[in-house]
């Protein structure tokens, strides 16, 4: 179950305070990781910039997780309409080290979207290849979801309407859950979504999903 975005804003703020007041500042950096996730998405990419970059300091020492911070950097540029190349190397730096299946799904439909903005579509099918494996292999239906739209999008702007149709169908047998797909599909502006929804393509973020024990 999800809270409301401004709500969940909220929660996740007094928690990178209630770990910067305890000197926890690993901890307080995972929470600042979400914290730009929602800031950016809420349709304020510049301010989220700047918390991934504060949240990046305050995990330098931490190995395990940095291609988040490069994963989430390119997602708020590609939102503010950046797509040079420094995303696309950030990407490549990104995909050297994510090990699990949703990072590596992220990572990929990144590239897709750069390439389609672009115009460098006669590059795109290993990135679809990997695409189409790593959502095989992803249990999480949001971002499979959204990986299938992406697959759709690319399909239909190429003009190979049976291609895209086939995708676009499973896109929208996960649409339940994942309310940007589904509020594409049926044409509808979602308040806590606007931002996003304003773009032609469907990016996820990356963050921890655990917090480490406390002594």
């Amino acid at each position: 179950m999800y809270l409301p975005r401004k709500k969940a804003l909220r929660l996740i703020k007094k928690s990178y305070r209630f770990f910067t007041k305890r000197a926890e500042l690993q901890q307080a950096g995972k929470s600042l990781i979400t914290y730009s996730h929602f800031v950016s998405s809420l349709g304020n990419p510049n301010k989220a910039l700047s918390y991934i970059l504060q949240a990046e300091g305050l995990l330098i020492n931490k190995q395990m997780g940095q291609h988040m911070f490069l994963v989430n950097k390119a997602v708020i540029s590609m939102h503010m309409g950046i797509f040079d190349d420094s995303i696309w190397n950030f990407l490549d730096i990104a995909e050297m080290s994510a090990r699990v299946s949703y990072d590596k799904l992220a990572i990929q439909i990144c590239k897709l979207v750069w390439l389609i903005e672009n115009d460098n579509c006669n590059n795109c099918e290993p990135i679809l290849q990997k695409i189409l494996e790593y959502t095989d292999l992803e249990p999480d239906k949001a971002i499979v979801s959204a990986a299938y739209y992406d697959v759709y999008y690319y399909y239909s702007l190429n003009g190979q309407k049976e291609i895209a149709d086939k995708y676009k169908m499973q896109a929208q047998e996960l649409e339940e859950w994942c309310p940007i797909v589904k509020a594409k599909f049926h044409n509808y502006i979602d308040k806590e979504y606007a931002f996003v929804l304003n773009k032609k393509w469907v990016l996820f973020y990356l963050e921890y999903w655990t917090y480490d024990l406390l002594y």
